[in-house]
């Protein structure tokens, strides 16, 4: 992944169906995005129902949390639990 414009946190989502992923929003820190990536899973689990899409083990679209290096991780609602 690309090191952020601004050196802030970026939520990046990675579109299951078409293959590509994609900026979604900016952050001031690690928190904030985790909080946005926490959100944005509960929208994706409204469109894209696990029993319908298998989830995020299935074609659910993923989310990734990118620091100011430009290292990222998924993230998955276990990581907050």
């Amino acid at each position: 992944m690309e090191t952020t414009e601004e050196g802030g946190w970026q939520l990046v989502v990675f579109d299951a169906f078409c293959g590509a992923a994609y900026p979604h929003s900016r952050h001031a820190s690690e928190a904030e995005c985790r909080k946005a990536a926490r959100a944005y899973l509960r929208e994706i689990e409204l469109k894209q129902p696990s029993e319908q899409s298998g989830g995020q083990q299935g074609i659910q679209d993923r989310v990734f949390v990118v620091g100011p290096e430009g290292a990222g991780y998924v993230y998955e609602r276990v990581l907050d639990a």
